[in-house]
């Protein structure tokens, strides 16, 4: 949650433009990126106890999608040809992934 709102507040500027634009393609993938990232930060972190996977990982994820435009990689809709409801669901999956990575750890100690 405290990722989702730094971003949210970090991006502030941007978000009130896509509002007065009407720019509502573009909001819906600011707040995707705002999602995505921190629910990758939060799985990667519960279940490698550390930070270096989410490092890799998104860089990976920035190299490939926003800066070289590979669809696939592209959460936050640079392309026009990423499928949003697949970073939706991958966000969800991450959070599932962390809460269950979370219980593991609670458990063993």
């Amino acid at each position: 949650l405290a990722g989702f709102i730094l971003s949210m507040i970090v991006a502030s500027g941007t978000l009130l433009r896509f509002v007065i634009a009407g720019n509502f393609a573009g909001l819906m993938w600011l707040l995707i990126g705002a999602i995505f990232i921190p629910s990758l930060a939060l799985a990667c972190g519960v279940w490698s106890s550390g930070s270096k996977l989410f490092e890799i990982l998104y860089i990976l994820f920035w190299y490939l999608g926003p800066i070289n435009q590979l669809p696939l990689f592209d959460y936050i809709g640079v392309t026009g040809e990423s499928q949003p409801l697949y970073f939706i669901l991958a966000s969800l999956a991450l959070l599932a992934l962390a809460v269950v990575g979370r219980i593991r750890q609670l458990r063993n100690g």
